[in-house]
């Protein structure tokens, strides 16, 4: 017995169109590149978001090696081991912030 033309076919096209969700999206907004800030520049603005408690936005490098950036947002603060932790406010989450990544700091008042 021979299956009809059409159920195989429409077999293929519901499994293909399975397929569709799992094609490559993209799942960040692009981040404008801000300019690389010199190492004084950092430590000055480090100091001062820390001092004042100015709500800042990062950019850092993902690596060394790549151009590939990601932003950060929220308040700095300094723990007891001397990190760097940023507190977002949008996703009440808590980040471990490397000054050797840091690129850019912009503050948001």
């Amino acid at each position: 017995m021979q299956m009809p033309f059409n159920l195989i076919t429409n077999d293929v096209t519901h499994v293909a169109n399975k397929f569709k969700l799992f094609k490559r999206m993209s799942k960040h907004n692009k981040i404008l590149r801000a300019r690389q800030m010199s190492a004084d520049e950092i430590i000055n603005r480090l100091e001062i978001a820390l001092a004042e408690h100015i709500e800042i936005t990062i950019q850092c490098n993902v690596s060394f090696y790549t151009e590939n950036i990601y932003q950060l947002s929220g308040y700095l603060t300094l723990s007891a081991s001397n990190n760097l932790i940023l507190h977002s406010i949008d996703n009440k989450v808590s980040t471990i912030v490397w000054p050797t990544s840091i690129r850019h700091i912009a503050y948001n008042n």
